[in-house]
């Protein structure tokens, strides 16, 4: 029942990557040697203040630990951005980390 849910609650392990100065900007803003650099290796590359590639793989991996630590009856709604949710897919299919992972479809609103 609604009453015995627990509250919904905020992870900052599900945030999208941190794209550190870049942040909010558009790509033309910034494009240059070190965008272009990190864009050919966004795993171990990471933009000004942000963090790598797989930096969030390993948030997200994380986060997947706990949820298959739940018991079985335990139903969890996660809602979340494409980055997130393209490392959570390619985890979930026993992919690593590679180009293929964010190359991946994710569409606004979509569900999974």
């Amino acid at each position: 029942s609604p009453e015995n849910r627990p509250p919904p609650r905020e992870d900052a392990r599900l945030a999208e990557l941190d794209f550190g100065e870049w942040e909010g900007r558009r790509w033309e803003e910034f494009r240059g040697a070190e965008s272009e650099a990190w864009a050919l290796d966004p795993w171990r590359g990471r933009p000004p203040g942000g963090e790598s590639g797989l930096e969030l793989w390993a948030r997200v991996a994380a986060v997947r630990a706990e949820a298959r630590r739940l018991p079985a009856e335990a139903r969890v709604l996660i809602v979340t951005h494409a980055g997130v949710i393209r490392c959570w897919l390619a985890q979930a299919a026993g992919e690593g980390p590679g180009a293929g992972v964010f190359g991946r479809r994710v569409d606004h609103g979509e569900w999974w």
